[in-house]
Formats: C-alpha cells, sequence, structure tokens
C-alpha cells in the first residue's frame, strides 16, 4: 500500500516485502512529520534496516568477472525460467547466448563486474557500431580481411564494373537493433546481478535508436500477377495463403487442417515453427488469433485437401524447410516478371492492402498479431488517402470569392503607380 492517510488524517506507511530467502514480512509505522513525503522516506529506511537484518553477518559476494557471472552465474538459472511467465522462448535462449557467447564476453568478459561503469558500456557499444568482437578480443571483421582480398584480386580480370562493385566498401558493424537486442541482454544480466547483490548499482546504459525498417510489398495488380504465375494448385495455395492471411513463415509452416475452419471461414493461427527449430511453439508474442478465410484461399486449399495433419507438408507428411518457401517464391517472381521481395513482405502486402484500402489500424493489429499498435503504425501512412473525403470540411470554411468592389479596393501597386511616386 505505500504512504496512506489514516481517518484522523495522520500519514503512515505499510508494505508487505519479500526477503532474499523468498519469505516475507510487512513493515509499517509513522514519520516524525506529518507528511507524505516524510511517511516515503520512513518506509524505504525501514525497509532497508529489514534487508539488512535479514542478511545478518552474511559476508560480501565474491567479486566475479562479467564472463564469470554470465556464464556461471547468471546464465544457468536465467536460460531454465527467467523470463516474464518463468518460461523462456526457445528463440529467445539462442539469441541471448549467441549474445554473451559472440559480443559480451570477448568485449566486457575480462572486467569485475564493479568495473562495468558508464564509460566501459558506452566505450563497448561504439565498437559495436564499428564492427564488434571476435573470441579473442580483436574486431570480427580483421579474421576476414585476408578472404576479403582474394576475392578483390580474383575479381581483377572480370572487369571494371564487376571490380568496382566488389571493391565497394561494405558497412562493418552491427545494425542498431542488434545493437539493441545485446543491449537488453546486457542489462538483464546486470539487473539480476544487482538483485543478487554482485553489484551495487545498474550502470546507465545508452539509449539505442532503431530506425523505422523499411519494407516493400505488391499491389493488388501484382499479387495477381504472382499467383498467376504458380506451376500448379499447391503453389497457388502456398503464395496465397501469406497474401490472404498475414502469416508469418513459421505460422504458416505450423498450420494443419484442424485449424481451418471453413464452415466459418476462419483459420487459427495458434502455433509456430520459427525457421532453425524443428520444435514448434506458441506465436511471436504468444498471441493466437483468428484470421477470416477469404472465398479465394478457402478455394485454394479445399483443391489441395490432402490427409496429412500439416497444410504444407513433403511428400511423407513432415514439415517443409523454409527455403524450399523461398524457392517457390522466387520461381514465382521471375515467370511473372516481378521485382524480388522476401517472404515476410508477403505478409506486409497483406497489411499494407488493407490498409490502403481504409482498414481501422486497430483491426490490422489483431490480425497480425501485433503485440503493440506502435508495430502497426508502419501502415499509417497507406492510408493517407482516406484524409482528401475530410477536405469538403476546410473547403466550407473558406471565404465566399470576392466581390468585385473588393476587388478594387485598397492601395494600386503597379508600374504607372511606382513611376508616379517617383
Amino acid at each position: 500500500m505505500g504512504a496512506y492517510r489514516d481517518k484522523h488524517g495522520r500519514w503512515r506507511y505499510r508494505k508487505r516485502i519479500r526477503l532474499l530467502d523468498g519469505s516475507f514480512i510487512r513493515v509499517k509505522g509513522s514519520p516524525a512529520l506529518n507528511t507524505k513525503a516524510a511517511a516515503e522516506t520512513a518506509e524505504r529506511s525501514h525497509i532497508e534496516r529489514e534487508l539488512r537484518g535479514a542478511l545478518g553477518a552474511e559476508t560480501k559476494k565474491e567479486v566475479l568477472t562479467l564472463k564469470q557471472f554470465l556464464e556461471d552465474v547468471w546464465w544457468p538459472k536465467y536460460k531454465i525460467g527467467g523470463g516474464k511467465r518463468g518460461v523462456n522462448q526457445e528463440t529467445s535462449i539462442r539469441e541471448k547466448e549467441y549474445h554473451i557467447r559472440v559480443h559480451l564476453v570477448p568485449g566486457l568478459g575480462n572486467l569485475n563486474l564493479d568495473q562495468v561503469n558508464d564509460e566501459r558500456v558506452t566505450e563497448f557499444f561504439g565498437r559495436l557500431r564499428l564492427g564488434g568482437f571476435s573470441m579473442r578480443g580483436r574486431p570480427a571483421h580483421s579474421a576476414r580481411a585476408d578472404a576479403v582480398r582474394k576475392r578483390k584480386q580474383r575479381a581483377e580480370g572480370n572487369g571494371q564494373e564487376e571490380q568496382e562493385r566488389r571493391q565497394r566498401p561494405r558497412p562493418r558493424g552491427l545494425a542498431e537493433k542488434s545493437i539493441r537486442n545485446i543491449r537488453a541482454t546486457l542489462r538483464t544480466a546486470l539487473a539480476f546481478a544487482v538483485r543478487w547483490r554482485y553489484l551495487e548499482h545498474l550502470p546507465e546504459l545508452p539509449e539505442v535508436a532503431v530506425p523505422e525498417a523499411a519494407f516493400d510489398w505488391y499491389q493488388p495488380h501484382e499479387a495477381t500477377r504472382l499467383i498467376e504465375a504458380a506451376r500448379d494448385p499447391w503453389e497457388q495455395a502456398l503464395l496465397l495463403f501469406p497474401l490472404h492471411t498475414g502469416a508469418r513463415l513459421g505460422e504458416q509452416r505450423a498450420i494443419r487442417w484442424t485449424d481451418v475452419d471453413f464452415e466459418l471461414a476462419r483459420v487459427y493461427i495458434r502455433r509456430s515453427a520459427p525457421s532453425g527449430f524443428t520444435t514448434i511453439k506458441a506465436p511471436k508474442s504468444n498471441r493466437q488469433r483468428w484470421v477470416d478465410l477469404t472465398p479465394e484461399l478457402a478455394a485454394a486449399l479445399r483443391s489441395i485437401r490432402h490427409r496429412a495433419e500439416l497444410i504444407f507438408c513433403a511428400d511423407d507428411g513432415s514439415m517443409l524447410r523454409p527455403g524450399q518457401f523461398h524457392e517457390v517464391l522466387w520461381a514465382a517472381q521471375r515467370r511473372a516478371g516481378l521485382r524480388r521481395i522476401k517472404w515476410h513482405d508477403l505478409r506486409h502486402s497483406y497489411a499494407s492492402i488493407l490498409a490502403s484500402g481504409g482498414m481501422p489500424l486497430f483491426l490490422i493489429r489483431g490480425l497480425l498479431g501485433h503485440s503493440s499498435v506502435k508495430m502497426t503504425e508502419r501502415y499509417a501512412h497507406l492510408a493517407a488517402s482516406q484524409t482528401a473525403a475530410y477536405m469538403p470540411l476546410l473547403s466550407a470554411a473558406a471565404p465566399s470569392k470576392p466581390t468585385p468592389s473588393a476587388q478594387i479596393s485598397g492601395p494600386q501597386v503597379g508600374p504607372n503607380t511606382l513611376a508616379s511616386t517617383n
């Protein structure tokens, strides 16, 4: 409850806190001064006293390096149940393990925890933008320098244009989105270090601004050309599914016949098989959703109906590899004479067509399964044409056409008047 006023107008505090051993106690009292600020200050002091008393004569934690803390203390506990719901997704485990092994340990692992301060962390993220770290602490791109040089030498006989293309400098640093994810892993680990009293306070981590990622999408007539370029009904259904449901690739890999309700004309997106994983898990952000089934997609699915559990599967009923989806897409793009876009851009096409047609963003958010409307706002600019219907409101507020008398009133400025004034 914290600070509160009793029925007599006296400021008091009362709060239930959890000790490090997992037990709970309740602290309460009243401050010397009858103010809310004094009650909050007294409450904090009381909590600190109780925590110190619970620790007793416990000795100070051993000073560990960041590498020791990450590999021996934090990661063994976190990977088995450190997420928001007590269970980490397999994708999150793999991503954080990669951050520790490739970036955090080579870049900051030799520092003691109390040496991971604002200055060192800022320098670390600056080096990530330049090129990252290798396992020996050198820039990650230095190990590939010889191979790049050899490719340039082989390109000397391939023509001036090809040689210039190969010699064009490439960005070596990490993308801002990757740096933001590494920052999140480091902050999570250091927050547990503070919680477990290996570290006194959390250092100030620099903010990472991630620019909005650009995406490409097909207009309705381009989507039609893509579907018409499919070689058979199975490829048509494969390409039509993301264009008419907005499903992610992993969600399409895991879709089953039991997820399709032809009577209610709905598709239930309830599981996903992300690229690089053989296990099936819940969709991204654990957001299961219904998606309306269009007549065209329903007809396409009925035309390929089979007895296997998965809708899109190999001949033996096993799950398709992500590369098999891309091969069908690229071949259809070549036959249709369309520019190449990624498979995920078919999902963008689904949302962009709906947004440009006037569907509200909050409805598109539900169809896509976004955890935040900010993710859906990337399609807001496509609905700009909808504002034209409201422009007559401004015309009604404009002044009427000027009268002839109003047109000749006021000082007249022209060549003759200028000459007369001179």
